[in-house]
């Protein structure tokens, strides 16, 4: 192993590695490390393995994670910033090829994240194989934009820096013009990073100079791969995942060419099946959760098996209408969420420029989707990431359920007798819903339920609804309409009344048991 070195740092690896393993020495267990950027991450690695330790990442460094692999586990926290006033300058040994030396969880974007570890065999085998299929040479710059504790992050950072010599830039930008301006002042030649981060990137107008920009983590949306491309960049994708470290690559948007170390096959299950050095069994092959064809020159990615969803009897990929989404004027981003109840239905969470609407791009989608599998969409201002630029499943349920409030109540204002609500009704209010794709209006129905609702907030003391008097509809209520809903009591009887800027909408009286 060679000593890592860093761009504008004070140069003290190895004496800064000594400090850690007087740390270290003191401890009983294995380290959990905390940290997240790559030059503490690679002194803290290399201190654990001197010392004979495993180095492990929890899922996330939010306290409840690091509390449970404390709790369950043989093993102590570090930040890789203690430091020890005694030294331990013993040479840093080089591991046997059955050494763990990582520990680190899948992302858990699809369920539980799970433990995965790696000997030394199959982290230096991969960084060697990288460092050599991509030519990385000592004089090379890398930056990251992935946090050293993920399996894609700590190869490029920490493993292709120690195989290959070359340099790594400590800083690790996440706005486009720092990132442009790191780059240009540090003379980045390998930046590494994700599609979430490169769809940002591709929408500014800052050209990066470096050699290749690296993605991983999910496919790269061809829209994006070609403003990327049209800038002078080569952009080359890793197929992977943390089972089993990389195993295919390309660099445009078409067939995944496996790596030479990799055998692949198809699974009778119509997923890929990969043998390779990397994996815990090199010998055996491991089934991936990718639905693939095998073409001669690799394989095309069909999506995740668990993307293969029935919906009113029709199977679809989700994968596929993500990018049927994504290709679409003014997309920036997208989800897709998958709601299993009494039926299956669809989410698309969408980021979208603020001239975008959801008739508009209903309509436009249902010419390449069938009916039955087009999904509600909800226009949000973001979608919430992971560190690799993952959503998971739990994140997207939580957003369905602020998203699936009926109208949005602004403010309340009660006394004995009455009620008065400001409200708003969104574009993506799911009472829009087939009330009509051409024009579409909030139903009588959603209203009604709205004001049984309030008035069940309000007064504890009644039964149910009996009946309605003087009901009348006035005006439609649009979407993106912003008013106020009026509620009178007289005993058992409530009179309402919506209205807005435009005038009343809808009114009458409700009478309670």
């Amino acid at each position: 192993m060679s000593q890592i070195k860093f761009v504008q740092t004070d140069q003290r690896f190895t004496s800064q590695v000594a400090e850690l393993r007087g740390v270290i020495c003191q401890q009983a267990g294995d380290v959990l490390a905390t940290c997240t950027d790559p030059k503490v991450t690679a002194i803290l690695a290399h201190a654990a393995w001197a010392e004979k330790r495993r180095i492990i990442f929890a899922p996330t460094n939010q306290p409840e994670a690091v509390e449970e692999i404390v709790r369950t586990r043989k093993v102590f926290v570090l930040s890789g910033e203690e430091r020890s006033a005694t030294q331990v300058n013993e040479p840093i040994r080089t591991p046997e090829d059955s050494d763990i030396l990582a520990e680190f969880y899948t992302s858990g974007s699809t369920g539980t994240p799970i433990s995965v570890t790696k000997t030394a065999r199959q982290l230096f085998s991969e960084a060697s194989y990288l460092t050599e299929h991509f030519r990385i040479e000592p004089h090379d710059v890398l930056m990251s934009g992935i946090p050293a504790r993920h399996l894609y992050g700590f190869l490029f950072s920490v493993m292709i820096p120690a195989v290959s010599g070359c340099w790594v830039v400590e800083a690790q930008p996440v706005y486009p013009a720092s990132i442009r301006q790191t780059c240009e002042r540090n003379g980045v030649t390998l930046f590494v990073s994700t599609p979430a981060q490169l769809r940002t990137l591709a929408r500014v107008e800052n050209k990066l100079m470096a050699r290749i920009l690296f993605s991983s983590g999910s496919a790269l949306d061809p829209n994006t791969r070609q403003a990327l491309e049209q800038t002078g960049l080569r952009v080359v994708e890793i197929f992977g995942s943390t089972e089993t470290g990389g195993i295919a690559t390309r660099e445009d948007s078409g067939i995944w060419l496996p790596f030479a170390t990799n055998e692949i096959k198809q699974g009778s299950d119509g997923n890929l099946h990969v043998r390779s050095p990397f994996l815990q069994n090199p010998a055996e092959f491991f089934a991936c959760q990718d639905c693939v064809r095998i073409v001669p020159e690799g394989f095309q990615s069909l999506g995740r098996s668990d993307d293969i969803v029935k919906v009113g009897g029709k199977r679809v990929s989700l994968d596929f209408i993500k990018n049927a989404i994504l290709t679409q004027p003014g997309i920036m981003d997208c989800a897709i969420f998958v709601q299993d109840d009494f039926r299956v239905r669809l989410h698309a969470f969408v980021v979208a420029s603020k001239n975008t609407k959801t008739s508009t791009l209903r309509a436009t989608l249902l010419k390449q989707l069938d009916p039955v599998t087009l999904p509600r969409i909800h226009l949000v201002s973001e979608l919430p990431k992971t560190e690799l630029g993952k959503v998971s499943k739990s994140d997207l349920e939580k957003l369905l359920e602020r998203s699936e409030r009926e109208i949005d109540v602004v403010s309340s204002e009660s006394s004995a007798d009455q009620v008065v609500i400001c409200f708003t009704v969104h574009e993506d209010c799911r009472f829009f819903e087939g009330h009509f794709d051409d024009f579409p209006i909030l139903s009588g129905i959603a209203q009604i339920k709205f004001v049984e609702h309030q008035i069940d907030l309000a007064w504890a003391d009644l039964g149910h609804p009996i009946r309605y008097e003087r009901l009348k509809f006035r005006k439609p209520i649009l979407p993106n309409t912003s008013g106020k809903m009026t509620l009178a009591r007289s005993g058992s009887r409530f009179s309402f009344r919506f209205e807005s800027e435009q005038g009343i909408h809808t009114s009458g009286d409700v009478i309670y048991a």
